[in-house]
């Protein structure tokens, strides 16, 4: 089969054959249809095959419990840059023909991570209010839409106008910019107040106008809450102690750094968060744009696409 080998995270990637995988009976076969292309993806051990989430059909699963030509998406793979990949039964997810293939590819990650956001950190309730930064993003824009449908006040903050047209058809009631006074602008526009949560979710490369921590530290309202899940806490280049006495002096604020693994610990709740994620998406309630899809032997492309900061939308390769 033909697949995309790398010797490191974010490539440069060879599209070369290579002898397909063969499934354990903890695993399933998957033709890969599309791979949906995250930033500098780790390279699977012994295979040096990257990708962790796509779609494709179920090829082959060694105990029958899935038929062959399901549907799936998955993530947490290994080796997803390929025609085919295996992928532990664990981590994939039965979809609906009525979703298209390029959508099923690159729902799961942040799909899950804002279900979990909203039902898991927290629950979200009518009328709470949050600011989302990196809000043209995929779990920005993920986020936005569920939290709007929730009942909840969403303040998006994004880098371009394109984005910023994203947010407001996603449900956002206010949008700005990384300008220096986007926290004072955001407290306004929130009846004079700081705001219940603050969704971290900026990525590289940050905006040099204000840092997103910075943002979220000003726009938090006294023991409100901050979930750094852009990893610009770490960027930001603060002590612990720093840190730790920043988020008493703003209000005695909490802060978390969720990921998928926390929040996709069993079987079970992964199988509540995909086929919430599934039924979102089915209705309409939740929608992924798609910024471009290449061939598997375009993957540099593809991955340059990813870090164009006009671009707007998932990437994914085909196989």
């Amino acid at each position: 089969m033909h697949a995309i080998i790398s010797d490191s995270p974010g490539g440069p990637f060879r599209f070369t054959r290579v002898d397909p995988p063969v499934p354990t009976p903890e695993q399933v076969l998957i033709d890969v249809t599309y791979a949906h292309v995250q930033r500098d993806p780790t390279p699977a051990p012994g295979t040096g095959i990257p990708g962790a989430a796509g779609c494709g059909r179920v090829a082959h699963d060694p105990v029958g419990e899935i038929a062959a030509g399901t549907l799936v998406a998955f993530f947490d793979a290994q080796g997803a840059y390929a025609e085919q990949v295996v992928v532990h039964r664990d981590r994939i997810a039965a979809v609906p023909e009525s979703i298209d293939g390029e959508v099923a590819a690159c729902m799961l990650a942040p799909g899950i991570l804002a279900h979990a956001l909203l039902h898991g950190v927290r629950d979200t309730t009518d009328g709470d209010t949050m600011v989302v930064t990196g809000g043209g993003g995929e779990l920005g824009l993920a986020v936005t839409q569920l939290a709007a449908g929730l009942g909840g006040t969403v303040f998006s903050v994004v880098s371009t106008a394109h984005e910023e047209e994203l947010a407001y058809d996603a449900g956002a009631t206010g949008v700005f910019r990384y300008f220096p006074d986007a926290a004072q602008r955001i407290c306004e526009a929130n009846s004079g107040s700081g705001v219940d949560v603050v969704i971290e979710a900026s990525q590289p490369p940050l905006p040099e106008a204000l840092h997103p921590f910075d943002l979220a530290l000003q726009a938090c309202r006294p023991l409100g809450l901050i979930c750094a899940v852009g990893g610009s806490v770490l960027a930001a280049g603060r002590s612990a102690d720093a840190l730790l006495n920043e988020l008493d002096e703003h209000g005695g604020l909490f802060l978390t750094a969720p990921s998928l693994d926390w929040y996709t610990r069993t079987a079970d709740e992964f199988r509540l968060r995909s086929q919430a994620v599934t039924r979102a998406v089915e209705d309409a309630t939740l929608r992924f744009p798609i910024g471009g899809v290449f061939s598997l032997a375009e993957a540099d492309a593809a991955h340059e696409a990813l870090a164009d900061a006009q671009r707007v939308g998932s990437v994914l390769l085909r196989a």
